[in-house]
């Protein structure tokens, strides 16, 4: 009975070593930042095993929005191409222009990804102005708090309790 775990964490320990031998910045790398939402997203969105994050860990070091999920999602929603079909080192090694003609097999030099690149970039900074602004005018209700003067105000719906502290 103690065989299993014994070989399941030296299997898991050996893993680690060589992600490590083979990129070891990853040991700076912040495992809640980085590293797991990296690894949530090519093993749960595009569906790769840890074997294929294993052949190239290199991986870890590309930014995740900016490059291993624009490309993914292109991949997926523009070419309809699945993940699995094109491997993490095929789909992240290359250039944006190489990465359009070679892999996703644009015959226009990369212009139809780099339009994609750049709609995508304008849906971010509309989705983060709109979270800005929801944040900000639906902070747990319509409470507010300003500070004037060196005394903070309360401000909400209700007269009665507009009252400065």
């Amino acid at each position: 009975m103690l065989i299993l775990p014994v070989l399941l964490l030296t299997a898991s320990f050996l893993l680690l070593c060589l992600i490590y031998s083979r990129l070891p910045p990853v040991l700076g790398y912040s495992v809640d930042d980085e590293l797991i939402p990296k690894w949530n997203y090519i093993s749960r969105t595009c569906d790769f095993s840890y074997y294929e994050v294993v052949r190239f860990p290199a991986f870890f070091s590309y930014p995740l929005d900016r490059v291993i999920m624009s490309r993914y999602q292109y991949l997926i929603d523009v070419k309809r191409i699945p993940p699995t079909l094109v491997g993490i080192d095929e789909a992240l090694r290359f250039g944006d222009k190489d990465f359009a003609t070679r892999v996703a097999g644009d015959t226009d030099g990369g212009v139809a990804f780099s339009n994609f690149l750049k709609e995508r970039k304008k849906e971010k900074a509309r989705e983060t102005k709109r979270k800005a602004y929801q944040s900000r005018y639906n902070n747990g209700g319509r409470n507010r708090s300003t500070t004037a003067d060196s005394k903070t105000i309360e401000i909400s719906d209700s007269p009665e309790s507009n009252i400065d502290r």
